[in-house]
C-alpha cells in the first residue's frame, strides 16, 4: 500500500513540475527556443527542439496522471530529464553558465550544481514510479 502511494505521490509532481515546465516555456516560444541554442544545440536543431519540447513536456505530465500511461510517462519522464541533465552537465563541464529558462520566464537561473541536484532529484522520482509502479 505505502508504495502505491509514494509512486502516486512522485507521479503528481513530476506531473506538476513537467507541466509548470511546458506551460512556462510555451509563454514565450522565442524565449524556448533561445534556451536552446545557449544551450549548444545548433540553429536548425534548436528552433524546432524549443518548439516542440513544452509540448512533450506537457504530454509527459498528462501520462503519468493517467493510471494505464503512467509508466509509459515515468519512462519519457526519466528520458526528458536525463537529456536535460546531459545538457547541464555538459555545458558545466565545458565551463559555461548558459541561463536555465526551465520554467520559462517564471524562473530563470544560471545553471550550476543546484540546477543539476534538481534534475537528478526528479530523475530519482522517475526511477521511483518505475521500480514501484
Amino acid at each position: 500500500m505505502w508504495s502505491v502511494s509514494l509512486a502516486f505521490v512522485c507521479r503528481i509532481l513530476l506531473a506538476v513540475v513537467l507541466a509548470g515546465s511546458g506551460i512556462g516555456k510555451l509563454q514565450d516560444l522565442d524565449d524556448s527556443r533561445q534556451m536552446m541554442v545557449d544551450f549548444g544545440l545548433p540553429y536548425a536543431i534548436a528552433r524546432p527542439a524549443g518548439t516542440f519540447v513544452p509540448g512533450i513536456e506537457l504530454a509527459v505530465a498528462v501520462a503519468l496522471l493517467v493510471g494505464p500511461t503512467s509508466w509509459w510517462g515515468a519512462w519519457a519522464a526519466l528520458g526528458l530529464l536525463g537529456a536535460f541533465t546531459l545538457a547541464v552537465g555538459l555545458n558545466m563541464a565545458a565551463g559555461r553558465r548558459p541561463d536555465c529558462r526551465c520554467f520559462g520566464s517564471l524562473h530563470v537561473a544560471t545553471i550550476g550544481w543546484r540546477v543539476l541536484s534538481r534534475n537528478l532529484l526528479l530523475m530519482a522520482l522517475a526511477a521511483l514510479v518505475l521500480l514501484k509502479g
